[in-house]
């Protein structure tokens, strides 16, 4: 078959490298004349090495544990896989290679606009030329292009900020700070730390600039980026959507790569059944992202909640505290 991927981010690419291990001649689109997201913390936990080949060579430092810092207590973390530190654009560029050693046909440059999809044919558009696929997958992100252009709804957005100061960090935890809807936190990198804040997008700015003039902290260049929120529909016809371009993200954090993998993993094993990939992924993602939501709106009450915090427990990066 022919199919058309949309996005050669982590997600995108895994999915074109796996069809054409199964033998179909897949397209590979980035609307970038480069690979690699910039605004993202490339923060992963180990099972990241279940999808890809291990290349210790591109971790930056490796994160064991989190402290939280409530108003009047602090909470440790033990995080259990460990968390690895990427350099998102680095990953992605290995992700991509990767998929064209597979097979997969890459277009850098190329903005891949939906031309015309009926039972049978999906035509996309590029600045060179019309083609035509059997198939189209789309990982374009969370300001998805397909997704508005078939009219399905889009998820709730939360905005994410950070910035890198030259601190040089080997630290093996990291700090959070909770906020009303999201947290603020302290990652160390290396060669660098990051400093960022993921939060609704009318009060995400006015909090992390309180934070940092509080804490002496002077921003640097600031990068941001919209983070999407709640699991939409993942299919129409013959075309499915995965990873932020249908808001598969944990709510808790608003990372998005490993449930990313996880539903692309589903979309490969059943495809092309798209319904079958939308019951499945509505089976083990729907009740997490419910319970998750419930945490959520708890937040508001942190400063009563800290006092029956205990003060350690242990936190399944990629599911939540347990049980979960």
């Amino acid at each position: 078959m022919k199919i058309a991927v949309v996005g050669s981010n982590t997600i995108g690419a895994y999915i074109a490298r796996k069809l054409s291990e199964s033998g179909n001649s897949v397209d590979l689109f980035e609307r970038k004349p480069h690979i690699g997201k910039e605004a993202c913390s490339g923060l992963f936990s180990e099972r990241i090495w279940k999808y890809f080949p291990e290349k210790v060579s591109i971790v930056k430092n490796t994160i064991t544990s989190a402290t939280v810092h409530f108003p009047k207590k602090t909470m440790k973390l033990d995080l259990s896989p460990k968390m690895l530190v990427f350099h998102r654009g680095d990953f992605d560029s290995y992700a991509t290679d990767l998929a064209v050693k597979a097979g997969a046909k890459l277009h850098l440059g190329a903005f891949a606009k939906l031309k015309s999809h009926d039972k049978n044919l999906v035509t996309l558009e590029t600045d060179k030329k019309e083609m035509e696929f059997d198939y189209l997958i789309a990982c374009d992100g969370s300001v998805s292009t397909i997704r508005r252009e078939l009219k399905l709804p889009d998820p709730h957005f939360r905005l994410g900020i950070f910035f890198y100061k030259p601190e040089e960090s080997n630290s093996s935890f990291f700090d959070v700070w909770p906020t009303k809807k999201g947290f603020i936190w302290k990652l160390p990198r290396g060669k660098t730390t990051e400093y960022g804040i993921i939060e609704e997008p009318d009060t995400a700015r006015k909090l992390f600039d309180v934070f940092c003039d509080k804490n002496s902290i002077k921003q640097e260049k600031l990068i941001s980026a919209i983070i999407p929120m709640g699991l939409v529909k993942p299919f129409y016809g013959r075309i499915a959507l995965c990873g932020d371009s249908i808001g598969l993200t944990k709510p808790w954090s608003g990372g998005g790569v490993l449930w990313g993998l996880i539903a692309a993993d589903i979309l490969v094993k059943t495809f092309p059944d798209f319904n079958m990939y939308q019951k499945q992924l509505k089976s083990l993602f729907s009740m997490r992202i419910a319970r998750s939501n419930l945490l959520l709106k708890a937040f508001p009450l942190v400063p009563y909640l800290q006092y029956f915090a205990p003060a350690q427990i242990h936190f399944d990066a990629d599911w939540g505290p347990k049980p979960f």
